[in-house]
């Protein structure tokens, strides 16, 4: 199940809505026509928090629920105190988060800073276990790798970063053929998502949706050519959608990845799912404990 905060996450969340639940905070429960700004999150906070808890009881019998959130629009009391209902209701469910970075140069400086300061409060509630798991998207690196057309913008990005929430839960909640399942330290719980460009075992190049700009990793020169303060090392779980003739081949396919893995260094880890197509299709997750905002 999916819950929207944001104008762009309610179009994310329309895509969602042809293959999963999707709650809709619409006029028959809190009386407006549309999704829910933060803004109007607070209003309605503010007049009765009741009806919160009375929509979200559809929770109670989850095990799992996806929240989407705009960071540049203002910080809410209700979309901070989201958790600790849904947690009040239903104690034992996962909460997964999508927090939508966008570009700041197509950014009014109030929804920057409104931006910057969201994704501080949002990464220190990730740190303190509340949440199973935060993803980063940034949508300008979304816009570059996927190529997409000016012409009915929104519409195309938001069916691009559908398709990465679909795997996230996919990846999240499913058991694979071989490999171990997604999981990290309990402390690496901040994560963003990639695609390894090549159809090509043997070479493949790592494309990520967002930068963790504390970056250091085992074999890594980023972090050495910043000037950034923190060091925090990162991890990183291979996803290997394969098609038949990749699977049938199993020594072949097993000796390629494990020879891509050992020079990638100690922190990596691996899935192999079916892709139930033609092609293979890899995926990467890479996790962390904090990100630190790039200087200004």
């Amino acid at each position: 199940m999916f819950i929207s905060i944001g104008n762009f996450s309610a179009n994310i969340a329309d895509r969602l809505s042809l293959v999963s639940d999707i709650h809709k905070f619409t006029k028959q429960s809190l009386n407006v026509s549309r999704y829910l700004s933060m803004k109007e999150w607070e209003e309605l906070f503010d007049l009765d928090d009741d009806i919160l808890i009375v929509n979200l009881d559809i929770l109670r019998e989850k095990k799992s629920v996806f929240i989407i959130l705009d960071l540049d629009e203002e910080i809410s009391g209700i979309s901070l105190r989201l958790v600790e209902y849904i947690k009040k209701i239903n104690p034992s469910i996962h909460i997964y988060m999508m927090l939508i970075i966008k570009d700041k140069k197509s950014l009014t400086k109030e929804r920057v800073q409104n931006q910057n300061l969201n994704l501080l409060v949002w990464q220190e509630i990730a740190r303190c276990g509340e949440i199973s798991r935060t993803f980063l998207i940034d949508l300008s690196l979304v816009i570059t790798k996927f190529k997409i057309s000016l012409r009915n913008f929104e519409k195309t990005v938001s069916d691009s970063v559908s398709k990465i929430v679909q795997n996230c839960i996919f990846i999240l909640e499913s058991d694979p053929l071989y490999g171990v399942k997604f999981n990290t330290d309990e402390i690496r719980r901040i994560s963003t998502f990639g695609v390894l460009m090549s159809s090509d075992l043997n070479n493949l190049n790592e494309e990520f949706f967002f930068y963790l700009f504390n970056e250091k990793f085992e074999g890594d020169s980023v972090h050495k050519k910043s000037n950034l303060s923190t060091n925090v090392f990162t991890q990183k779980h291979y996803i290997f959608y394969l098609n038949e003739e990749e699977l049938s081949d199993g020594d072949n396919t097993l000796s390629k990845i494990n020879s891509l893995l050992d020079s990638k260094g100690r922190n990596c880890s691996y899935s192999i799912y079916e892709s139930g197509a033609t092609n293979s299709v890899y995926y990467i997750i890479k996790s962390t404990s904090y990100v630190e905002l790039p200087k200004e």
